[in-house]
């Protein structure tokens, strides 16, 4: 056996060059020099028979060895800091990471304007990207690393693998603009009023119909769908302007009622409360900056 030889540090080294793909980098993290750094890279290359990191016009880039490796040593090193060490070292300030979410124009309003705030006063170095979720789980991104977090309501059963904790719940209320000919001084909807009404719909699937509209559906009734949005947000502008109804969270509508001139109401019909959930891959749950976030993501969406 070899392993006797092998030093534990090396697999921080290759973490560290790993998630960063810059060996300058990678030695600030470690607070070492940077040729202390190449030469444990050397040491690394020797004992795995392999280069791991190699150089491109990018920055390095894993060998198909490296990328092989990556997910057991980020596993290992976090069991070990965890169940080993027992000892919690992670440090918010220090943190150099972006981080990758799926998700929709309506969490981003909800989530963002705290969350940039969190990071503005504990986590400087820290930088989000956030990217339409697809109408269904992103589970390649997530197996791999291309996206860290997805949070929506409309994933479903989760495969093995695959962690969720819930968000938030929300019921469902209808907005007409503030001077809406017909509606402006009802509190809510009769059936005839929704159905005799044009509507606006979030389409983030490309389908024209909801839940609200299988509900009149066995009713024999039906509603007018005059257009499939592909955000949220888009009804804020368009409400004001048109004699639309639109249905949707509650949260979000009366965000929207903070900033534009619209009506609420309630909808004839009691539509299913929504339940937010955010979904991560294993390879992330022992991850203390993983943590972090989640975390603070589910402080902010819970208040």
């Amino acid at each position: 056996m070899w392993t006797h030889r092998f030093d534990l540090n090396l697999l921080a080294v290759f973490a560290a060059i790993d998630e960063h793909r810059h060996i300058t980098k990678a030695a600030k993290v470690l607070g070492i020099t940077q040729p202390a750094l190449s030469h444990a890279l050397g040491r690394l290359r020797l004992l795995l028979d392999d280069d791991l990191f190699v150089k491109s016009s990018k920055g390095m880039v894993p060998t198909p060895r490296a990328v092989q490796l990556s997910e057991p040593v980020r596993n290992l090193l976090g069991q070990f800091e965890s169940e080993v060490l027992g000892v919690e070292n992670f440090d918010p300030s220090k943190m150099q990471r972006v981080f990758r979410i799926y998700t929709t124009d309506l969490i981003d309003s909800l989530l963002l304007p705290a969350l940039l705030k969190k990071f503005e006063s504990s986590a400087r170095g820290a930088q989000i990207i956030s990217q339409a979720a697809p109408f269904s789980l992103p589970r390649e991104e997530l197996e791999l690393g291309k996206c860290d977090l997805a949070i929506a309501g409309f994933f479903g059963d989760l495969p093995d693998g695959f962690y969720q904790q819930k968000l938030f719940s929300d019921d469902f209320v209808s907005a007409v603009r503030k001077d809406h000919p017909r509606l402006a001084k009802k509190k809510e909807l009769s059936l005839k009023d929704f159905c005799d009404e044009r509507h606006l719909l979030v389409a983030p699937g490309g389908d024209l119909r909801a839940k609200v509209d299988e509900m009149l559906a066995k009713k024999k009734l039906h509603r007018v769908v005059v257009a499939g949005l592909n955000a949220f947000m888009s009804s804020a502008w368009i409400l004001p302007e048109s004699d639309c109804v639109f249905t949707g969270p509650s949260r979000l509508i009366r965000q929207i009622e903070r900033a534009f001139p619209i009506h609420i109401l309630a909808p004839p019909v009691k539509i299913p409360d929504i339940t937010i959930v955010q979904v991560w891959h294993e390879r992330n749950n022992r991850d203390a900056g993983h943590r972090w976030l989640r975390e603070h993501i589910r402080d902010i969406l819970q208040a």
